[in-house]
């Protein structure tokens, strides 16, 4: 074994002399890359292993950023905008810095209590949104509006307080508290939403504000929970000196009109035909002293405004914008609420005040007088109940699609609708299916099938000579309406649907050509426009 290794010394003179050096220090230098080839192959394998548990660590953390991004997920409440859009540098250092698992461990080194902190974002819900007031007489008011049904109404009730607040110049300047008394429209709650329609009607034990120097009526609003939080103080109605009309305005029978009609919230894409053609009817049927109060909630587009505003300038129309209250989640456009601003405004301008919708068509036959004498009859009636005539949306009479030739499509096209549409379906009456007129003196709020809020016990009756032609989804149809054509002569049955019955009826389309020569006297001719 000695014999081959060379000496330190020997090896030395060999490599220095050159005898056999070049082989030797050759194969050396070739052990020395073998030595090295090996050491740098396992550390390359290494980082090739370390950077392969990177990479899937990276993937795995893409994976899940795109899963979060995933719109359908909901846990996802953080926008990427919202993300994108937040400077590093506006996160403070205790936002940014990881939290130890040890931090949420109560901490009783002191035996004291563990109070943890609640932080709060944004508002959800308003306590009270107030949409109008009004006076009912010298010392009575009513004030409209939401409330929030849960928890507030729900569970807490909120009390509610009235202070009536005399004008700088009146002779006695104190406050004056009154009672509150709350009502619900929608009894029970059954349809609201996150918000319920609600009536606070204050009256004091004095007349307030009679001696014209105005005043303010004040509404103090109560969380009614166990927390000290103070009341919310809402100005509910404030009256300028001389403003008030006198005892006499809420006391007389001789009113400014003698029919108002209250609609209900105007939404979606309607046919301005159609509500010409309804605005033309009702002038017509309730005759010059009437009015009408309707909501655009945003189905008053142009067109519709162009049917509209004719009306307005001949007094007979007013049209309130309440886009706004789309804000607040109530039932169908806070209907509740609507309905019963316009019956508080106009309690004291009509003695009867009806509640329909502008797809239905109040109806009274021909030889049962006028609607005064009818309604005389029911006078000692705080409401009369009136049932509907369900119309088919789509069934014509044969005769009207004959020809089938471009002369006779254009004249059915300018048929008005309620002249096409003659088909009444045969069925059960259905307790909803009808609307109602309310003498406003004798009631304290009202629904949208019916008032439950009457003065003096439920005084109602049907009105049996009155019926209301119902042309249900036609409202937003804006093309033509005939779809089939029927022997008027014979009972239809759908064959789709043999429960689906349905008889001639033309007692409303028999009025046409009378309401369009009306229209054109008042308002002068109009375009037709689906």
């Amino acid at each position: 074994m000695a014999r081959q290794w060379l000496r330190k010394s020997e090896l030395n003179e060999k490599l220095w002399k050159g005898d056999k050096g070049e082989s030797l220090l050759d194969s050396s230098v070739a052990g020395v890359r073998t030595a090295l080839s090996a050491e740098s192959l396992a550390k390359i394998l290494l980082l090739v292993v370390v950077n392969s548990v990177f990479l899937l660590a990276a993937l795995h953390l893409l994976n899940s950023k795109r899963e979060f991004d995933n719109r359908g997920d909901r846990s996802n409440c953080v926008t990427n905008y919202r993300l994108n859009n937040v400077h590093p540098m506006s996160l403070s250092l205790d936002q940014n810095r990881l939290i130890q698992s040890s931090e949420f461990a109560p901490k009783n080194e002191s035996n004291q209590e563990n109070i943890r902190q609640f932080d709060t974002f944004g508002v959800a819900v308003h306590l009270f949104i107030k949409m109008s007031a009004y006076r009912g007489g010298s010392n009575s008011f009513a004030i409209i509006g939401l409330e929030a049904k849960n928890p507030g109404e729900l569970y807490n009730d909120p009390p509610y307080e009235c202070v009536w607040i005399p004008g700088p110049d009146s002779l006695v300047w104190a406050p004056l508290k009154g009672s509150a008394i709350k009502m619900l429209p929608d009894t029970g709650n059954v349809y609201s939403r996150l918000y319920s329609a609600v009536i606070i009607n204050c009256t004091f034990s004095q007349d307030v504000g009679v001696d014209r120097k105005g005043g303010q009526l004040v509404l103090y609003a109560s969380y009614g929970d166990q927390y000290p939080r103070n009341p919310e103080r809402i100005v509910a109605l404030t009256e300028q000196p001389d403003e008030f009309p006198g005892v006499e305005f809420y006391e007389s029978s001789d009113m400014k009109y003698d029919y108002v009609y209250c609609g209900s919230p105007l939404f979606g894409n309607l046919s301005p035909q159609k509500i010409r053609e309804w605005i033309a009817y009702h002038a017509h049927f309730f005759g010059p002293r009437s009015h009408f109060f309707l909501y655009d909630a945003g189905g008053v587009h142009d067109n519709v405004r162009r049917m509209i505003e004719p009306w307005i300038k001949a007094g007979r129309v007013t049209l309130d914008n309440i886009r706004e209250q789309e804000k607040f989640d109530g039932y169908y456009h806070n209907q509740f609420m609507v309905v019963n601003d316009c019956f508080h405004r106009a309690r004291h301008l009509a003695r009867w005040i009806f509640f329909f919708d502008v797809d239905e068509f109040i109806w009274a036959p021909p030889n049962d007088n006028s609607l005064p004498a009818i309604l005389a009859r029911y006078e000692n009636q705080s409401q009369i109940i009136i049932w509907q005539k369900p119309m088919s949306k789509s069934l014509c009479a044969q005769e009207q699609g004959e020809a089938g030739n471009d002369s006779s499509f254009s004249r059915l096209r300018s048929k008005w609708t309620f002249e096409k549409l003659v088909f009444k379906s045969i069925k059960w009456r259905e307790s909803h299916d009808c609307k109602y007129a309310i003498q406003g003196q004798k009631a304290m709020g009202t629904g949208i099938h019916r008032s439950g809020h009457l003065i003096g016990g439920n005084a109602t009756t049907y009105a049996d000579p009155l019926n209301y032609y119902h042309y249900h989804n036609t409202i937003n149809k804006r093309d033509e309406v005939c779809e089939d054509f029927i022997d008027k002569s014979v009972v239809y049955v759908n064959p789709r649907n043999r429960t689906d019955i349905y008889t001639h009826d033309d007692g409303l389309a028999v009025l046409a050509d009378h309401i369009k020569e009306f229209e054109r006297d008042v308002i002068g001719p109009q375009s037709f426009i689906l």
